[in-house]
């Protein structure tokens, strides 16, 4: 699963990189991209999930993006403990008080999480590789 925000007609999400700095992004929202063709028809959304109004305004958006996004480097992606699904949760926690993500959203990284002990190495190790 990947996890996106959209708020005010821009999606913020987190993706790995090699570099220290952060792996927060911007783009145009996915079902844009996809109408425009921009992505192949092959991909698509599981759900599009209306989590309710933020009181913030699009600067304070800007704003608090601009503060967490050192909190989320790219080279501190992991597939399992820090994850797309993670960072939208805390976006959203962050816009929303109270907001809770739905549990099947990040449920095969939390699954997979809890048996990574019992995976041989190259398979535990699900954070960015240091040699990239």
């Amino acid at each position: 699963n990947h996890s996106a925000i959209e708020v005010y007609g821009v999606e913020y999400a987190f993706g790995g990189h090699a570099g220290d700095h952060s792996g927060v992004f911007e783009t145009r929202p996915f079902h844009q991209l996809a109408g425009q063709g921009i992505i192949p028809d092959s991909v698509s959304t599981k759900d599009q999930i209306f989590i309710g109004i933020t009181p913030l305004s699009f600067r304070q958006i800007l704003e608090l993006v601009e503060e967490i996004a050192p909190d989320w480097p790219g080279n501190g992606y992991d597939l399992l403990r820090r994850n797309c699904n993670h960072f939208a949760n805390d976006l959203a926690e962050a816009l929303i008080q109270g907001f809770e993500m739905p549990k099947f959203i990040n449920r095969i990284a939390r699954i997979g999480d809890q048996v990574s002990c019992c995976l041989p190495s190259i398979l535990a190790n699900t954070s960015w590789p240091a040699e990239y």
